[in-house]
């Protein structure tokens, strides 16, 4: 499939993801409020390494519940090449890798329907504001085996989470 086809896949499969709210919210406002803040961090450092990257539907940072379908925040292209990717800002290196299970099936969805390579992508950042970035950034393919699954007893904010495996670097 041409990158111009896998683009055109991308942006329709965004386009079809209706928002449909499925839960209560576990994390408080200011969880959300500092869980956004790393996160600005995290594509303060990333977008200008990935030139060529654009945004992938809307920030959600004003909706409150769990979402359906989630997709990526955004995607790279150049002429020969074209992937997504999820932004993750993650205070430990323990915790690259982690993604809660609901994204992890939508970006394999993603993957597998529009033949194009999906990314989480970690920044690791500080734990106390103001929030700065540590120097240190990992990747993993979302067809990258699953190392390990917790379920949602163990997980702070009730989400199950699937582990896999990281690379240190951006893709």
């Amino acid at each position: 499939m041409s990158i111009k086809k896998k683009e055109e896949c991308l942006l329709k499969y965004v386009g079809r993801e209706h928002l449909k709210p499925i839960g209560d919210v576990v994390k408080t406002k200011d969880e959300f409020r500092n869980n956004y803040t790393k996160h600005d961090v995290a594509v303060s450092i990333v977008l200008p390494r990935l030139r060529g990257s654009f945004q992938l539907g809307e920030d959600l940072r004003r909706v409150r519940g769990q979402m359906e379908g989630e997709c990526p925040d955004y995607y790279y292209k150049t002429l020969i090449r074209i992937f997504a990717y999820d932004l993750k800002a993650k205070t430990s290196l323990n915790t690259f890798g982690w993604c809660n299970e609901r994204a992890y099936k939508s970006y394999r969805r993603i993957a597998l329907e529009c033949n194009i390579d999906v990314y989480l992508i970690y920044c690791l950042v500080s734990k106390e504001k103001p929030y700065a970035f540590l120097n240190e950034i990992g990747h993993s393919d979302i067809n990258w085996d699953v190392i390990k699954k917790i379920g949602r007893e163990e997980v702070h904010n009730k989400n199950p989470v699937v582990i896999l495996e990281w690379k240190e670097g951006l893709p």
